[in-house]
């Protein structure tokens, strides 16, 4: 700043990065959509229900959430780097190797966490949620919901 040099934003459409950029939001901007649209739907299918439904359905979510936070972005956030360098030095081989290696290793632990969340579904719930003005209703409620 003291030397003279201004930061002005600029954003130019015509630059072939900005438009790479932009292309490669679409996706993403259309699975968070959706996903924003179901969990809307579900509080609207929620809310004209007993009294604490839509709570039920938030826990269920935040469980699932969970593990999608512990499991997905760990190794995301790890595999990332590589990805990046292989694809930079276009080494395609080596990046369907190392997504395929990634993707192994994910279902590895998500397929039996998966199975454990349906199939001890009550207990989770009891541990994480069951307490004060949350009764076994609405722990049964939350488990089925996270079976789902």
């Amino acid at each position: 700043y003291r030397s003279g040099f201004r930061y002005y934003p600029m954003l130019d459409f015509r630059d072939e990065n900005v438009r790479k950029i932009l292309i490669l939001i679409i996706p993403v901007f259309l699975g968070r959509m959706v996903f924003d649209i179901n969990l809307m739907v579900d509080r609207y299918l929620g809310s004209g229900l007993a009294t604490g439904t839509v709570t039920c359905l938030n826990n269920a979510y935040k469980l699932n959430l969970l593990v999608n936070s512990v499991i997905v972005t760990s190794v995301g956030t790890t595999i990332f780097p590589r990805l990046a360098k292989l694809t930079k030095e276009g080494d395609m081989t080596a990046v369907k190797r190392t997504l395929h290696t990634s993707l192994g290793s994910m279902s590895i632990f998500l397929i039996p966490i998966a199975l454990a969340m349906v199939v001890l579904a009550n207990p989770i719930v009891s541990v994480a949620f069951g307490r004060g003005e949350f009764t076994l209703e609405k722990v049964t409620i939350t488990a089925q919901a996270m079976q789902f």
